[in-house]
């Protein structure tokens, strides 16, 4: 964060909580099943009557549920004072230390296996993973119940860069969902061009077709029917009490009760809280969104809603587009040997190769496929610490671009731009004796080498 120091220009600091503290959260790189053992499964339980709470479709139909309690790793640790700090003009002022250079952020190994054990300064954090595990994760390994100011979630995270916190939009985490028989498992319900609502079944014994026609291929339904819209019913009731919830709801003529005896109401308000605004229940049925089936009505949802499906992480060996098997980036480690950086290295970022699933082929992709790439120049065997960040395919507004021009009395230029590059700014080798290069390609397919630094 940028702050105003009179004429002497701007200083770059990170913000602090120094009261504030939070135990040891395992470095991915001391990761074993020895050193990180999973706790017991913590069971939950849904309690309508929090307020506020969200609500998803099959929520309250569960009574329970178990959620593994297992560690969040540190993969990097991200000092954007740090990073800042290496394109600045040359100053005789004395550098502030890093975020992470106190000697409690860096234990002994003995300390530093001993997860959830030891203080650490309190740093904000961006969690990538299942919402449920990471939330039950503070509780029950770092016991932050009641003592978080504030958690933005980002869903659904990871479907393209530019939804979430990932800085290009070319890799899809979904793909398109075919009409084909396993829908059917789902999907059984055929609202007709008229209006005219029957089963897939039905729809084959009406019209004398072969058995399962339409079952086998919901996709003839459509060529055949022009119009025609495969649909699913889904619960409208959830647990609880709720004043414009808790009432019946007049449809096509008829009262329907959410369970009102049983604690139930609709998952949508039935009654107008103003005469104008229709309830959420008056706004299905306008939309043609409510089904009609053994005296309860649903929500209807049509197969072409979304028309896509999750990606699984489990490949049985077909053929697959989006699964993708990378190798390390191709690295060239340079030393200089003259001027003022005589002695330091440089590296750059040439590409990388992965396997085709579809093809069967080996294929490299070179280096303008590259959205960010990271360099650590001391790299610690724990954690990634980047001292310097890339956005090869940044545009002229991307990237670093904003804060370049808020801090461009500071920064130098030309180091600048170099965060645009694949050519890293010179640097020393530190205690460790390699550095770490991690790259993100332009589908968000994450790859890390490690460099040794020879003397």
């Amino acid at each position: 964060m940028a702050r105003r120091k009179g004429k002497a220009g701007r200083t770059v600091a990170t913000y602090e909580h120094p009261d504030k503290e939070r135990v040891n959260n395992p470095p991915v790189g001391l990761v074993t099943p020895q050193t990180d053992q999973d706790a017991a499964d913590k069971t939950y339980a849904h309690d309508p009557h929090l307020d506020p709470h969200l609500s998803w479709s099959g929520k309250a139909e569960h009574t329970s549920f178990e959620v593994p309690t297992v560690s969040l790793h540190v993969h990097e640790r991200i000092d954007p004072r740090t990073i800042i700090e290496a394109v600045r003009k040359a100053r005789d002022a004395e550098e502030q230390g890093s975020l992470f250079a106190a000697p409690e952020e860096n234990p002994p190994l003995r300390q530093a296996i001993e997860f959830y054990r030891h203080r650490h300064n309190w740093t904000n954090r961006l969690i990538a993973g299942d919402s449920l595990i990471v939330m039950n994760s503070l509780i029950e390994k770092e016991g932050l119940g009641g003592q978080v100011q504030m958690i933005y979630m980002d869903p659904p995270y990871g479907i393209r860069y530019g939804s979430n916190f990932q800085p290009f939009v070319l890799q899809q985490l979904f793909e398109p969902t075919p009409l084909d028989g396993a829908l059917v498992e789902t999907f059984r319900y055929v609202e007709l061009p008229d209006g005219h609502v029957t089963t897939l079944t039905e729809l084959e014994k009406s019209e004398d077709r072969t058995d399962r026609y339409y079952r086998d291929h919901p996709d003839r339904v459509v060529s055949e029917h022009p119009g025609a819209r495969i649909f699913t019913s889904e619960n409208l009731t959830a647990g609880g009490f709720r004043k414009n919830q808790s009432v019946a709801f007049t449809y096509q003529g008829r009262d329907f009760d959410p369970g009102i005896a049983r604690g139930n109401c609709w998952k949508h308000s039935a009654v107008r809280e103003r005469e104008a605004e229709p309830s959420g229940m008056e706004r299905l049925a306008a939309a043609n969104r409510l089904y009609v089936g053994r005296d309860q009505i649903r929500f209807k949802r049509y197969a072409d809603d979304f028309g896509y499906k999750a990606l699984a992480n489990w490949w049985d060996g077909a053929s697959n587009e989006s699964f993708w098997l990378v190798g390390q980036p191709d690295v060239a480690l340079e030393g200089i040997s003259d001027g003022e950086d005589d002695g330091k290295f440089r590296v750059s970022v040439r590409g990388f190769d992965y396997y085709n699933t579809k093809t069967g082929n080996v294929e490299s992709g070179s280096a303008d496929k590259i959205a960010l790439w990271m360099l650590d120049p001391d790299y610690d065997g724990r954690s990634l610490f980047p001292r310097q960040v890339f956005f090869p395919m940044a545009g002229a507004k991307d990237g670093w671009a904003k804060l370049a021009k808020s801090l461009k009395a500071e920064v130098d230029a030309t180091r600048m731009e170099a965060y645009r590059g694949t050519v890293s700014l010179p640097f020393e080798a530190g205690e460790h004796g390699r550095a770490a290069v991690k790259i993100v390609d332009d589908r968000g397919v994450e790859s890390l080498k490690i460099v040794e630094l020879e003397e």
